[in-house]
């Protein structure tokens, strides 16, 4: 292996491990935080049907669970709203392009539609679904969805940690994280499991 191969390879554990500290930070706030953060994942199913990932995304729902417009978002998520158009994100697409280079979204950035992210079947840890019904009440619901291997999105992650816990408004917004750490993982599996006959 070359210099520069270990050097790729060094960085990609650095990034990791970070990733896997800040995602581990984020969960465990203080009993008597007034923040409610829940973070999930999709099953290995559904993460096996991604064809394109694009990290990190960030969307943000009122008390009725309706998608905000981008001009609606309160001045202290100001900030936040960069990340849904910056140029500093991670693609991983899995599917050929004719020209063999990466897809097109990799190359703009994507919206979803008005409707805006599906997060109703998150799980825990424990496999279990997350009932969503059961979050308390909020004026805010902040919706991200990141990977720890995702530099950009551990950034911000980090930067909504430090405005929740300065917000003076905290108890308004319940946060959920949508962890798609395990994407390249499953996707790894699945093929290797193809490429066998099973």
């Amino acid at each position: 292996m070359s210099s520069s191969n270990h050097k790729e390879v060094a960085m990609r554990k650095t990034i990791f491990l970070f990733g896997l500290l800040a995602f581990a930070s984020l969960a465990s706030y203080a009993a008597d935080s007034p923040v409610t953060h829940i973070v999930g994942h999709y099953s290995d199913e559904q993460l096996s049907q991604v064809r394109t990932l694009i990290l990190p995304r960030i969307f943000l729902y009122d008390a009725n669970n309706h998608l905000v417009p981008d001009n609606g978002w309160p001045a202290e998520l100001a900030n936040l709203r960069r990340h849904k158009f910056d140029d500093e994100h991670c693609c991983l697409a899995y599917y050929k392009t004719p020209g063999g280079g990466p897809p097109p979204e990799c190359a703009q950035w994507m919206n979803y539609d008005s409707e805006g992210a599906n997060w109703a079947d998150l799980m825990g840890n424990n496999g279990a679904k997350i009932d969503l019904k059961a979050i308390p009440s909020h004026k805010w619901l902040i919706v991200d969805y990141g990977a720890s291997w995702c530099a950009p999105c551990v950034v911000l992650d980090k930067q909504l940690t430090q405005i929740l816990a300065s917000e003076k408004h905290a108890s308004d917004y319940v946060w959920i994280t949508v962890d798609m750490t395990r994407v390249p993982d499953v996707k790894e599996a699945a093929k290797a499991s193809s490429s066998r006959g099973e």
